[in-house]
């Protein structure tokens, strides 16, 4: 008899265990959000757009796991920016962002699909990889800033070189889910993405002499490394802060699909 109880009590702990598993995928939008050298400090209006897919594995009504892949629109304006100074700078950016990420979602209260159980605010922790392209409105036209070399990078003028098109971000934030059917999930949240990189805006560093970079690097480069409204020297003066990193954030709407799960599905959500 109690090696029974034992056996039966087992069954109802794994039974348990398998509530609320599922295997989802989905679609996630939204406005993006620049945090760096350029424009706003600070959440500010979103000046930018995300798209993209993701994937879920819902573990228990609690925890899920994530992959995504996101293509996103970050961008900002010294013209915009309540700092004086940043204004007289006078620069501004557009980025392309293609990022790949993982984490893990928590939801506070379990989601069910019972009357008052089928939603739950969430928090969520994760690390990704993006890759990221910025570029500057000149002459009609968007130049892309790598090549350049704004800041000297790659030649005798400054001591780094050519910065990397990709880099690496940790990912947390919170939301709100809902579970609308034993199939649909709907989720609105906000990411926030330190990255290791201080070149998503393409200004990190110094100026350098625009005459000699002009002659290096050629004309439309010594006008994007320096756009100022009111000119001054600038050599060897910081063009942007090297010690901060930037961030960027996503806030989204994302719809999720349940394409397989446990038994009991249309009594529990995810």
């Amino acid at each position: 008899m109690k090696k029974f109880i034992q056996t039966f009590t087992l069954f109802l702990s794994i039974s348990k265990a398998s509530i609320g598993q599922f295997i989802g995928a989905g679609f996630t939008g939204g406005m993006s959000h620049f945090i760096g050298d350029v424009g706003h400090y600070g959440i500010h209006v979103p000046q930018g757009y995300n798209i993209g897919a993701s994937a879920i594995y819902g573990i228990d009504p609690h925890y899920s796991i994530e992959l995504s892949g996101i293509y996103g629109v970050v961008s900002n304006d010294d013209a915009l920016s309540s700092i004086q100074w940043r204004q007289n700078r006078n620069l501004s950016f557009r980025s392309f962002v293609y990022e790949a990420s993982g984490r893990v979602n928590f939801n506070f209260f379990p989601v069910t699909l019972k009357k008052g159980e089928n939603h739950s605010p969430f928090i969520f922790l994760g690390y990704g990889i993006f890759a990221f392209y910025p570029e500057a409105w000149y002459q009609n036209r968007w130049v892309k800033l790598r090549p350049l070399g704004t800041e000297g990078q790659g030649t005798l003028l400054s001591n780094t070189g050519i910065y990397p098109e990709t880099s690496s971000f940790i990912l947390f934030g919170f939301g709100y889910t809902i579970a609308l059917s034993p199939i649909v999930n709907v989720y609105l949240e906000t990411g926030f993405r330190r990255t290791a990189t201080d070149y998503l805006d393409d200004v990190s560093g110094f100026y350098v002499d625009a005459g000699e970079l002009a002659e290096i690097r050629g004309p439309v480069a010594a006008e994007l490394s320096n756009r100022s409204i009111i000119r001054y020297d600038t050599t060897d003066r910081l063009r942007g802060n090297p010690n901060n990193n930037d961030w960027y954030v996503f806030s989204n709407f994302k719809i999720i699909f349940k394409l397989s799960s446990s038994r009991e599905k249309c009594t529990r959500g995810w």
